[in-house]
């Protein structure tokens, strides 16, 4: 792990990614649709300029909420199984609400972000990207089988929603870990000490990470589609 702190300045964006999307905002999931800073459309390559996200937003957010109103205008309501979805949703909460845990959540997430920003921050290697999926796996164990809530209430509970965000950020932690260790390269944003350089013969790929019904990670590697501009390397 990297020892050398990094001074971090106002505009500076180090992670580049989101959830995958098509021109119109939409996902692989059907009516899930993206814009902005979740989103990547991929427009901006490995590294984006500042100030473009603005214009991405603009664009976009346009766009995905066209395609989401016609969506929506298209699904009949009994279509929508809402009621196991709310049953899932109730059963969730009980058992976060229920649960005899030691562990504050609190305690688990700043565990959690503390290797994260350790082992797969501004510059990363093999060994402290290791380090950051081994506590990020540790922390899904000790999410399913040791958080606790001290607040039991049913309104406006923080405590409950802190439990519900970290489940989320195990989420994205774990596929930045697999994503970043896929890649066997620097490249943008994502710089590792022990392989400096950039490979285009091998990775002038996208690097999508997905999680099966099952829990298990699937990685896809699929190539660049490049069209008017060929990409270059940022050096400034």
């Amino acid at each position: 792990m990297s020892e050398k702190p990094v001074p971090i300045r106002p505009g500076m964006h180090y992670i580049m990614g989101g959830i995958k999307t098509d021109v119109n905002g939409e996902t692989g999931v059907p009516g899930l649709y993206a814009a902005g800073e979740c989103a990547n459309v991929s427009v901006h390559g490995a590294n984006r300029l500042g100030a473009n996200s603005l214009l991405d937003t603009v664009v976009f957010g346009r766009r995905s909420a066209e395609k989401a109103s016609d969506y929506v205008k298209s699904v009949p309501n009994e279509d929508i199984p809402t009621k196991s979805y709310v049953e899932r949703d109730l059963k969730k909460i009980k058992d976060i609400i229920d649960s005899e845990g030691n562990l504050r959540v609190s305690e688990v997430r700043n565990e959690m972000a503390k290797a994260m920003t350790e082992g797969i921050g501004v510059f990363r290697d093999q060994k402290s990207m290791e380090y950051a999926k081994s506590v990020v796996e540790k922390t899904k164990i000790k999410y399913r089988d040791s958080i606790k809530i001290q607040n039991k209430g049913k309104v406006y509970n923080t405590d409950l929603l802190f439990a519900l965000e970290l489940e989320n950020m195990i989420d994205c932690a774990e596929s930045i870990v697999h994503g970043a260790l896929t890649r066997k390269e620097s490249r943008g944003a994502h710089f590792r000490t022990d392989i400096t350089g950039r490979n285009d013969n091998d990775w002038l790929k996208h690097t999508l990470i997905y999680k099966k019904e099952d829990g298990e990670i699937k990685i896809e590697t699929p190539d660049v589609t490049i069209t008017q501009w060929q990409p270059v390397e940022r050096v400034y």
